[in-house]
């Protein structure tokens, strides 16, 4: 019953993004606005159910980019627009946008966060995501980023009906800072 709703599934999601960014733009007071990228790989395992038992299979090799926003110098929390491809078996496109807080530390930062993945194409799957992870100060530019996430697929368009795809995953990259 919901496969025949999943095309509007796109739509929300950019709506969500809409309204989160909208809260901070709106205000006609100056702002700042600090820019970084997080550029990720990793993979990690999928439980997925398969003949009334759950089966474990190793995730797909994805890459993550991930543009941080910060506004008027709150580091503390970050506003992410993600995007995910999946770049073995069937390459796969997501949206994931996130919000993070982050804690600063003397040589690195910690994080955790949540987020909506949507699978855009080939396929339609929707999510929710919980993270965190930490990132290493290399130079005043650059930092080495640990990530681990825990992904539950609530439905999608390559999902029957009633199943709940859950999925565990780690990514090693770089952050950026703009």
């Amino acid at each position: 019953m919901m496969k025949k709703y999943l095309y509007l599934l796109p739509f929300v999601n950019s709506l969500f993004l809409l309204l989160a960014f909208n809260l901070f733009i709106s205000n006609a007071q100056a702002q700042s606005l600090d820019v970084k990228l997080d550029t990720l790989m990793g993979s990690g395992f999928v439980f997925a159910p398969a003949n009334g038992q759950v089966e474990t299979l190793r995730a797909p090799l994805n890459m993550n980019n991930n543009f941080i926003f910060i506004f008027d110098k709150e580091h503390h929390l970050e506003w992410v627009l993600g995007t995910r491809v999946e770049l073995e078996d069937n390459v796969a496109f997501a949206l994931n946008p996130q919000i993070r807080l982050k804690k600063d530390h003397k040589r690195f930062s910690s994080f955790f966060g949540i987020g909506l993945p949507t699978f855009i194409q080939p396929r339609l799957r929707v999510g929710t995501e919980v993270l965190f992870g930490s990132i290493l100060e290399i130079t005043d530019g650059m930092g080495l980023v640990f990530q681990v996430s825990g992904t539950t697929y609530l439905f999608g368009s390559d999902l029957p009906d009633n199943t709940i795809t859950f999925s565990l995953g780690g990514n090693v990259g770089l952050r950026f800072n703009f």
